[in-house]
C-alpha cells in the first residue's frame, strides 16, 4: 500500500536523474544524522533545477520510511516578511510537523489551528522538549525574543528529548533580502 504523500511531487517519468542526489540525502537521514549530533549539508543549483522536488519527495519518505529523524520542512515563500510573523509562522510549523510526525496524523497538518491552540495542544503532549518550548515561546515579549526562539526550537527540542530533527530550508535566499 503506497502512503499518503504530505507534498505532491512530480512523476519519476518527469523528474529523472536525481537519484544519486536523492541517494546521497537519503543515506544522511538513515545513517548519519541518527548517530552524530549535527550535520549540516547545503543543496545549491540553479534555479528552476528541482531543488524543492527534492525536497518533497524526501520530506515524504522520511515522513514514513523512519522513525529516527523527525523531518520539518520550511520554505521562505516570500521576501520582506516582518520579524514577529516569520517567527509566528516558523515556529508553529515546527510544532504542527513535529507532532504530525510524532503521532504518525497527516491530517494533523491539515488542521486550521489558531497560534495559541497549537501551544495549548503541544504543551499537552506530554513531550518534554514541547512543553518547555511553548512555555519558553509564552514568556516572550520582544520580536527579537520570538524570533530566536523559534529558530531555537528544534534544537531544543532534539537536545531536550534526546532525538534527531532534521530542518530543511527551502528558498533560503529569500529570507536573506
Amino acid at each position: 500500500m503506497e502512503r499518503e504523500k504530505i507534498f505532491e511531487v512530480l512523476s519519476e517519468k518527469i523528474f529523472t536523474d536525481r537519484e544519486e542526489v536523492l541517494n546521497y540525502f537519503w543515506e544522511l537521514i538513515k545513517e548519519y544524522i541518527p548517530r552524530y549530533i549535527m550535520a549540516n549539508t547545503v543543496l545549491i543549483a540553479h534555479r528552476r533545477q528541482g531543488k524543492t522536488e527534492i525536497f518533497h519527495m524526501l520530506y515524504n519518505k522520511a515522513f514514513w520510511e523512519q522513525d529516527k529523524v523527525v523531518p520539518i520542512y520550511y520554505t521562505f515563500e516570500e521576501a520582506n516578511f516582518e520579524t514577529r510573523n516569520f517567527s509566528k509562522y516558523y515556529f508553529t510549523n515546527f510544532v504542527m510537523q513535529y507532532i504530525a510526525f510524532k503521532e504518525r496524523d497527516l491530517e494533523f497538518l491539515e488542521r486550521d489551528l489558531s497560534s495559541n491552540e497549537i501551544l495549548e495542544y503541544a504543551s499537552r503532549r506530554g513531550n518534554r522538549g514541547l512543553e518547555r518550548l511553548t512555555k519558553k515561546y509564552r514568556s516572550g515579549k520582544r520580536d527579537s525574543w520570538f524570533l530566536k526562539t523559534a529558530i531555537q526550537g528544534p534544537r531544543m527540542v532534539a537536545d531536550l528529548n534526546e532525538e534527531r530533527i532534521l530542518v530543511m530550508l527551502d528558498e533560503f535566499h529569500n529570507g536573506l533580502v
